[in-house]
């Protein structure tokens, strides 16, 4: 909801199609990915346990910037666009300063939402009036390759150092459930061992 009355403000500055009416699945693809990104980010940074969808709004705020940034030189000096970067700007200093505050909120999935919304509006999100120009094919590049890259480099690190860990942790502990099949072998095997 938020992007679309901050989208607004875009809209007035400048003539503009409307992003919520332009971009409603975009915008809910990079929600999703946004949460998706920010707690991944979480558990590969801290070791405490965190999900949630604030990681989703910062990731909305990340893509209001990856659109303003993509279409900077479109909008043109006059048109507000330094304006609505500033508020922008402000939100998220008061969004992070209250998450420096209080130990319960993760900024770390704040980030990592608000890095894969910034970046995958930049790539997701067209350029105004279908403007091509060197500037925004390069624009949608970088936003391209660094999303690609935070989820494969992202899940091969989960899955090196927190799910190998804990499977060999698993391994030689005697009462780790993970399924149910090892729990099973191992009983086997503490049963033979005591009856031979």
């Amino acid at each position: 909801f938020f992007f679309f009355q901050a989208e607004d403000g875009i809209r007035d500055f400048c003539l503009s199609r409307g992003l919520g009416d332009v971009y409603k699945r975009q915008i809910a693809i990079l929600y999703f990915l946004s949460g998706i990104g920010g707690n991944l980010f979480s558990s590969l940074i801290t070791n405490s346990l965190s999900v949630g969808a604030s990681t989703c709004i910062f990731g909305l705020l990340g893509t209001q910037l990856g659109y303003l940034i993509l279409n900077w030189y479109a909008l043109g000096p006059n048109s507000g666009r330094e304006k609505f970067l500033c508020i922008i700007i402000i939100i998220l200093m008061i969004n992070l300063l209250v998450g420096i505050t209080n130990p319960v909120i993760d900024n770390w999935g704040h980030l990592g939402g608000l890095l894969v919304g910034l970046f995958g509006g930049m790539w997701v999100l067209n350029a105004m009036a279908g403007e091509q120009d060197s500037y925004s094919k390069k624009v949608k590049t970088v936003g391209m390759i660094f999303v690609i890259s935070f989820f494969i480099f992202g899940f091969v690190a989960l899955y090196t150092f927190c799910l190998l860990y804990t499977s060999d942790a698993a391994d030689d502990l005697l009462c780790v459930d993970l399924g149910g099949r090892r729990i099973l072998k191992k009983k086997i095997k503490i049963i033979q061992m005591k009856s031979s």
